[in-house]
């Protein structure tokens, strides 16, 4: 009786552990196709020469929120600020958080 108690528990604890664990690897991964999807806009924008289309193609067709604003302070030069979010969580501990990648297009 004993021995079977005690088996069933480590069951449940390693099964625990193991949905933890992909939980953790999934957040990892978001954060991973988040920085991915960015880096890729960003590039985007710079390959094109800052071309209106593109931009507003990347803003509609982007699997995460992004925005990218007009930051030029001088007629000669081109400066776009991209931010991406994401809505990152952790369903076994109830974890919300929400991820944030900005940079520059120049």
């Amino acid at each position: 009786m004993k021995i079977s108690i005690s088996a069933a528990v480590s069951f449940l604890f390693i099964t625990f552990c193991t949905i933890l664990f992909v939980n953790m690897m999934n957040f990892a991964i978001t954060i991973q196709k988040v920085n991915s999807t960015h880096y890729a806009t960003v590039h985007e924008i710079e390959n094109s020469d800052f071309s209106p289309y593109v931009i507003d193609q990347r803003i509609a067709t982007a699997p995460y929120a992004t925005q990218i604003i007009e930051k030029t302070a001088k007629e000669d030069l081109r400066i776009y600020e991209v931010k991406t979010r994401a809505q990152l969580y952790i369903p076994i501990l109830g974890y919300h958080s929400e991820y944030v990648k900005e940079s520059i297009a120049r």
